[in-house]
């Protein structure tokens, strides 16, 4: 009897040590400053100005192996269009054109779905062949003309 009032006590104990632990690593990133997972941006909306629900982050390419860049998230792959998955587009925008909008949790992207249906896009189940020199031209090209 005594060891089961025991464990009763220690799962007592560690309910009140998680509800007041804080949440930051669970709960979506309050913004851009200071480090955070980068998984964490997985799954979130991405809006335009209007509201309008652009699409979803899906994944995250990462500089790798210049030291100046190393590390740093490049594009965020954005998956808009098509209906339950299928004959859905995806486009690499870059994370400089991302703003957190804390208020909708979402992230903004400040351009209409035409032009985001207008960007370069590439087949969901083939990235493209990011090893090559100046894989990303037309992407710089349509996001900065450049």
């Amino acid at each position: 009897m005594k060891s089961k009032s025991y464990f009763i006590s220690l799962l007592v104990v560690l309910a009140l040590l998680l509800s007041v632990v804080p949440a930051t690593a669970q709960t979506p990133i309050p913004g851009f400053s200071g480090p955070f997972r980068a998984s964490s941006l997985i799954g979130y909306s991405v809006i335009n100005l209007d509201g309008q629900r652009l699409g979803e982050v899906e994944d995250l390419l990462v500089y790798l192996g210049d030291s100046t860049t190393s590390g740093k998230i490049a594009y965020a792959i954005v998956g808009f269009g098509g209906f339950l998955g299928i004959g859905q587009n995806q486009v690499a925008v870059p994370m400089g054109a991302l703003v957190m909008d804390e208020a909708r949790a979402a992230l903004l992207l400040p351009i209409t779905a035409t032009s985001l249906a207008d960007a370069p896009t590439f087949d969901a189940n083939a990235l493209p062949d990011v090893s090559a020199p100046n894989w990303d031209a037309n992407l710089r090209t349509y996001w900065t003309g450049t």
